[in-house]
C-alpha cells in the first residue's frame, strides 16, 4: 500500500492520452498529483474532475504533473474527458489493482463495467515526487463531497516549500 515516506510500485495502465502509461517512468514533472475518484458518473466526481480542469494551468505554472485514475473502463473515461473537455489523462483501472496498490479501497463491492470489484474507492490524493515516493497522501471517507480540493494548493506549497509530507484522513 502507498504509505508517505514509500515508493508506490511500478504499473502500466490505459490512460485517455492513448498511450499505456508506465508509472513512474512517465512522470514528467518534479511534483505529479494523482487523483482517484470513484466513478465518472458522480456527480462529486465530476465536479472535482471540473475543478482540476479550471486548475489545469495553475498545475502546470508549479511544475506539477496533474492525473486522474478510477475503475471505469478507458471508453467511459474518454468520454468524460471528451464531454468535460480535460486537458489531462485519465488513467483506467477497471480491475482494481492499482486502486488496491494504492491504498484506496475500502472493503465493500462495487459493479463498474459489468464487473463486480471487491471494494469502494475511496476518494484519495496522493502527492508524489518525479521517481514516484509518496510525499503526501489524504484519503476521505466522504463520497458526496470534495471539500480536499481547495486544499490541494496549501498541500503543494507546503511540499516545495519544506519538503515534508504527511498522511491526512478527512
Amino acid at each position: 500500500m502507498a504509505e508517505v515516506g514509500s515508493n508506490v510500485p511500478p504499473f502500466e495502465c490505459f490512460s485517455t492520452s492513448g498511450k499505456i502509461f508506465r508509472f513512474p517512468s512517465d512522470l514528467s514533472m518534479p511534483l505529479a498529483v494523482l487523483v482517484v475518484y470513484r466513478k465518472n458518473q458522480c456527480t462529486p466526481c465530476k465536479a472535482q474532475l471540473e475543478f482540476l480542469r479550471e486548475k489545469f494551468e495553475e498545475f502546470n505554472a508549479k511544475r506539477v504533473q496533474l492525473l486522474t485514475i478510477s475503475y471505469p473502463p478507458l471508453e467511459e473515461s474518454l468520454d468524460v474527458v471528451k464531454e468535460l473537455n480535460l486537458p489531462f489523462p485519465i488513467l483506467s483501472d477497471p480491475e482494481g489493482k492499482i486502486l488496491t496498490l494504492l491504498g484506496a479501497i475500502n472493503g465493500e463491492q462495487l459493479q463498474s463495467g459489468g464487473k463486480i470489484h471487491s471494494g469502494l474507492v475511496y476518494p484519495t490524493i496522493l502527492i508524489l515526487n518525479g521517481v514516484g515516493k509518496v510525499l503526501y497522501k489524504l484519503v476521505t471517507k466522504k463520497t458526496a463531497s470534495r471539500d480536499e480540493m481547495g486544499q490541494i494548493f496549501r498541500f503543494i506549497e507546503e511540499i516545495q516549500n519544506t519538503g515534508t509530507g504527511k498522511l491526512s484522513y478527512l
